[in-house]
């Protein structure tokens, strides 16, 4: 009892800077990776911190809703779940179990026929190291379309992040110079660190084409357009 009360004075004295909730999000089936936003956390299970404030709805109401969040399995299928909540009577280290639809599983299966009907098609035979080997550079075509997807994501939020501080400093320049305390502010030189141009934006890929080598020298090219891959 003892513990427990140094345990919520200790973590109510830090709410007044800001305390953590802890949340660990796994799969079923295992293997899924999650992003919240534009932002990857990588493959689950994993936990993700939620910052609780002591004017928060966390201590105020007694829970609080989670941003939403997308789980993505190396064969491309995914759920989105927007209704997570969080309530302070399970404490400060919480769980998230985020199941694949059952819809999801039938467009699996139909995938693994088409995969089996491209390797087959290669000349590869069921239940031999080729075949396997060619299922295998399928499976890993979709994860680096998954992983190209999610790269650009994060470019991109940096991107917007470096824009929104290049055009804070282009405003308080132009602010000084206004006033005539910033004479060598009013050209594209910029002060604190900031580049004289703007950020490049990243180039979303639109259509990834890739190239995957196959037993016996055979090449196959997949492509990947949205979230479906496709191989020839």
């Amino acid at each position: 009892m003892k513990i427990f009360f140094r345990r919520v004075t200790y973590c109510t004295l830090l709410l007044l800077a800001g305390c953590q909730l802890g949340v660990i999000y796994s799969s079923d089936p295992p293997g899924a990776s999650l992003y919240q936003g534009n932002v990857g956390f990588g493959q689950m299970p994993v936990n993700v911190n939620y910052r609780v404030t002591l004017n928060g709805p966390f201590m105020t109401t007694g829970c609080m809703t989670l941003q939403p969040v997308t789980a993505i399995w190396p064969d491309g299928s995914r759920k989105e779940v927007s209704n997570i909540t969080a309530c302070k009577q399970n404490g400060y280290s919480q769980a998230v179990l985020i199941k694949r639809d059952p819809a999801s599983k039938s467009s699996i299966d139909e995938q693994d026929v088409n995969d089996a009907a491209i390797c087959k098609k290669y000349g590869f035979k069921e239940k031999t190291n080729e075949y396997a080997t060619c299922k295998m550079q399928i499976d890993q075509a979709r994860k680096d379309a998954i992983i190209a997807q999610a790269k650009y994501a994060q470019d991109e939020q940096r991107y917007n992040e470096q824009i929104a501080a290049y055009k804070k400093q282009q405003d308080r320049a132009a602010g000084l110079a206004l006033m005539g305390m910033g004479l060598g502010m009013a050209s594209n030189a910029q002060p604190g660190g900031y580049a004289s141009q703007p950020p490049i934006a990243p180039i979303a890929p639109t259509n990834l084409n890739r190239t995957y080598m196959l037993p016996g020298g055979k090449i196959m090219n997949c492509s990947t357009t949205g979230s479906i891959t496709s191989c020839l």
